[in-house]
């Protein structure tokens, strides 16, 4: 099942050619725990919702210039989200309460598709827009085990981002993906 949210791992500066599918721009950065905290409080969520914010960033946007985002907390029943934006190589500083966009692909029942994006995204909707690490991934694991995987496999993108600030503010241990298991470890994806 295609979540739209599929699109190519991009820096974000340059656009495809004409022919070219349209990939997401792709580019990581990671959430501060106090911006998630935020992300609750604007939400006025339960501290339990704070089980459902991944710290790993990803821009699912096409191919743009400026600043990058992606989707921090989901708020049920409401037809906004939060959000967060960031740079190239630094991580971001404030959340963002957005109205969804909701746009459809205008296909037959079990063939819809809703733009996961915020309302008034630059370029296409995120059901236009090609993802190769994820297709990989759809590709290659079972449902279930794609779902309990999918934070952890996408913090490593992250974690191996030479983009990534040194100073950057340390992690907790909820969210210390840094570390890289040894091949005799146990991997723990988290729940």
């Amino acid at each position: 099942m295609d979540d739209g949210r599929h699109g190519a791992v991009r820096n974000g500066n340059d656009a495809p050619a004409a022919d070219e599918e349209r990939q997401v721009c792709g580019a990581t950065s990671e959430l501060p725990l106090t911006l998630a905290l935020a992300a609750v409080h604007i939400t006025e969520e339960d501290q339990d919702a704070l089980d459902l914010i991944d710290p790993t960033l990803r821009c699912t946007l096409g191919p743009h210039r400026g600043r990058h985002r992606d989707l921090v907390l989901d708020t049920d029943g409401e037809d906004s989200a939060v959000w967060t934006s960031w740079r190239n190589g630094e991580l971001p500083t404030s959340v963002e309460i957005l109205k969804n966009c909701g746009a459809s692909n205008g296909l037959a029942a079990g063939s819809d598709d809703v733009c996961t994006h915020y309302s008034g995204h630059p370029d296409e909707h995120s059901w236009a827009l090609f993802d190769p690490v994820l297709a990989y991934i759809d590709e290659h694991m079972p449902g279930a085990l794609l779902r309990a995987a999918a934070p952890f496999l996408l913090s490593q993108l992250v974690c191996s981002n030479p983009r990534r600030p040194p100073d950057a503010e340390p992690r907790g241990a909820r969210s210390d993906l840094s570390r890289r298991p040894a091949p005799d470890d146990d991997p723990v994806v988290p729940g």
